[in-house]
């Protein structure tokens, strides 16, 4: 009886086993920006500009990649990295101005810059509904009620920059109104003050001459007493 004969399966071999193969090539991954906006909470009225954030970031970015690469000595601007991530930076801030125009460098907001629709948010966001918006250029002398870029539904309502100012005239009338009154208040508490002061010293007055006749009133009788028995004079005198 033969037994069958088993024979093991030979895998083929690399030409050179001890070399190292490279990791498959990756995109590289382009650096995002991250803006941090802080909102008061007791206002309502917010401008910023995202040209001027977006500058901000990428200088403190190119500050903290420069320290970081040659420990806190002098930048190495011609780096390839580094020169990679002005140029990444350079397309992040002209995105920005193509979307939201540049700025006049008072900080104040040109109506005009946002007069086309859409130019104050991406169109290509999914959440963003345009059904029915309508076109709405605001003069340069007006402004929203509220002071917003955009509503979400109705007719938007607009007043006029001297209207606002009437109304701030208005409130601060208001408020020295408001101080008169007050101060009126406090001057008639002060003359309460002053005849209550005077009364009290009109009583104490009133108490001393109750005091004088009463005396003057005794030493009457003790004359009288005296003139009537002149003994009792020789013995107290």
């Amino acid at each position: 009886m033969m037994n069958d004969t088993k024979f093991s399966r030979l895998d083929p071999v690399a030409s050179d086993p001890w070399k190292k193969t490279d990791p498959p090539a990756t995109a590289k991954k382009e650096k995002s920006v991250r803006l941090t906006i802080d909102i008061d909470r007791g206002s309502s009225d917010y401008i910023f500009s995202y040209e001027a954030l977006v500058k901000k970031a990428r200088a403190e970015l190119e500050k903290k990649n420069r320290e970081n690469k040659n420990g806190g000595g002098l930048p190495d601007l011609m780096s390839h990295d580094s020169l990679e991530e002005q140029k990444m930076l350079r397309n992040i801030a002209s995105s920005y101005e193509e979307k939201y125009g540049r700025g006049n460098g008072g900080g104040k907001r040109r109506y005009q810059s946002y007069a086309d629709l859409g130019a104050g948010y991406d169109e290509e966001d999914s959440f963003i509904d345009n059904t029915g918006a309508q076109e709405e250029g605001i003069p340069e002398e007006m402004d929203t009620k509220k002071g917003g870029f955009y509503i979400n539904s109705a007719v938007g309502e607009y007043e006029s920059q001297l209207k606002a100012h009437k109304q701030l005239q208005h409130l601060l009338k208001a408020s020295l109104q408001e101080k008169d009154v007050k101060l009126q208040q406090a001057m008639n508490e002060l003359q309460r003050m002053n005849r209550e002061a005077a009364l009290a010293e009109e009583n104490t007055e009133q108490l001393k001459s109750n005091f004088q006749k009463k005396f003057t009133d005794v030493c009457k009788v003790c004359t009288d007493v005296i003139d009537q028995y002149p003994d009792l004079s020789s013995e107290y005198s």
